[in-house]
């Protein structure tokens, strides 16, 4: 092995990405606002109970839109940035493994925080149990950030080959 290589195995992270905040934060970011819209999207008669200006079905219209352009096109581009930033061949596994474990934690806070909020008056059950659902979505949401992620992030490595 040259020693230039033995330096850069030297310096890198214990988990296979020099910048490892980059895509945890990347990740992060579009789970809340995935998991925020989500939430809006499926409890949307519990949280606006009152009497709007704006029907609910244009309203579930907008924020399934809004999903739609941050995941998986918001995430896509996100990936292509981050793939300017990161070895791709290299750092791919570990990278995606990060954008994944960020969109699971912000679909959580996001999804999960809202939830509570709407159902915090006692009065709306869910079958199965909150905790589940929850964690279902956080599960579904993070694949839907990481794989748009990792398909922007490779067109960049390949546009830069």
């Amino acid at each position: 092995m040259p020693d230039e290589a033995k330096v850069q195995v030297a310096g890198r992270s214990g988990i296979g990405v020099d910048r490892p905040a980059l895509p945890l934060v990347v990740g992060l970011a579009f789970g809340i606002g995935l998991g925020v819209l989500r939430g809006v999207q499926q409890y949307a008669p519990v949280l606006f109970e009152r009497p709007t200006s704006v029907p609910l079905g244009w309203l579930l219209f907008a924020v399934g839109v809004a999903a739609v352009f941050v995941a998986p096109l918001g995430a896509a581009v996100a990936g292509y940035w981050l793939g300017g930033r990161l070895d791709v061949p290299r750092d791919w596994p570990s990278a995606t493994t990060l954008v994944a474990v960020g969109a699971f934690v912000g679909a959580l806070v996001g999804f999960g925080g809202l939830i509570a909020a709407a159902t915090a008056d006692g009065t709306t059950t869910s079958s199965p149990p909150f905790a589940v659902v929850v964690g279902w979505v956080a599960v579904v949401r993070a694949l839907d950030v990481a794989v748009p992620s990792l398909a922007g992030a490779c067109v960049r490595a390949l546009r830069q080959t």
